[in-house]
């Protein structure tokens, strides 16, 4: 999960402690792109710059963990492991996608039905929607690892 944030404070009090990884939070707010080119799944890792970045709970999600890759900085992938995109939401559906996307609570397809991401998070933000907590706004994207061999 990553937010773009207009004002100050934290919005974490809208995901349960047990949904959370802080160890695995990343704050992208005040770094700049260096034209560092970074790789996830064998493509390139947009990294979120101008954001900050909420960590949830996916390890051993499944048989193995090889699918997120090694953690720390690094230009290279590892065998096995999945691409980064973003997925832009709006405040209300938070908790559903927490829970696992579920394309049967899809109401609009426009392109098609699928899950709609990109590996551009300022993509992503075109289809996150402002909201106001606790008097700031936010945007909220998701990070999301996406295994391309399962894709269309």
């Amino acid at each position: 999960l990553v937010l773009r944030l207009r004002g100050g404070g934290c919005i974490m009090e809208l995901l349960r402690d047990e949904e959370l990884d802080e160890p695995f939070n990343y704050d992208f707010t005040y770094l700049k792109d260096t034209g560092k080119v970074y790789k996830r799944g064998d493509v390139t890792y947009h990294r979120p710059y101008g954001w900050k970045r909420i960590a949830l709970k996916v390890l051993d999600k499944y048989p193995d963990n090889v699918w997120l890759g090694r953690k720390g900085d690094r230009k290279f992938s590892d065998d096995g492991e999945w691409a980064v995109c973003y997925h832009g939401t709006q405040r209300s559906f938070v908790q559903g996608i927490v829970n696992g996307y579920d394309i049967n609570k899809g109401k609009r397809f426009k392109y098609g039905r699928g899950i709609y991401s990109t590996p551009h998070v300022h993509l992503a933000e075109d289809y996150a929607k402002e909201f106001e907590w606790k008097g700031d706004t936010y945007k909220l994207v998701f990070q999301n690892r996406v295994n391309l061999a399962e894709t269309q």
